[in-house]
């Protein structure tokens, strides 16, 4: 996150698409970023509950962990409600889930879709689908999830 806006240095403030996918730090990539794009995709982690927003510590999680080699099975990431609460800070639309991934729209492209819009208690209550293999490699070390603001 602390070096997203330099590395897109040369993009263009809006790309077309944008997709986000590290299996870390995700969430604080997207909610750093000044680039926008006028769809974002960003992969979420199916295997948490929507309840309430959750996301990993900044700089805690991912796939693999340099410092002690070893698989950080399940903390990575945040959960759906927590993308589409920031996607709506940022702009955005929800318009659905891909496999482990959200689709987002700007605001001003979402009618363009000539979809409903979709709440977030709907998107609560029918977007929550846990992947077999996310729940079966779910954070079994219990490490600490938090609210994002």
């Amino acid at each position: 996150p602390g070096n997203i806006n330099e590395l897109l240095s040369d993009c263009p403030k809006i790309c077309d698409f944008i997709s986000i996918d590290f299996d870390g730090d995700d969430y604080w990539v997207w909610k750093e970023m000044k680039t926008e794009g006028r769809v974002v995709l960003a992969e979420y982690h199916t295997a948490l509950p929507n309840d309430i927003p959750l996301a990993i510590i900044p700089g805690k999680g991912g796939v693999y962990d340099e410092s002690c080699k070893e698989t950080l099975e399940g903390y990575m990431l945040a959960n759906l409600r927590a993308f589409y609460e920031l996607a709506e800070k940022k702009g955005y639309k929800f318009c659905t889930t891909i496999g482990c991934n959200a689709l987002f729209v700007l605001k001003e492209e979402f009618n363009k879709l000539e979809i409903p819009e979709i709440s977030l208690e709907e998107c609560i209550e029918r977007y929550f689908c846990p992947m077999p293999y996310w729940w079966l490699h779910r954070d079994k070390s219990n490490r600490e999830w938090i609210i994002p603001e």
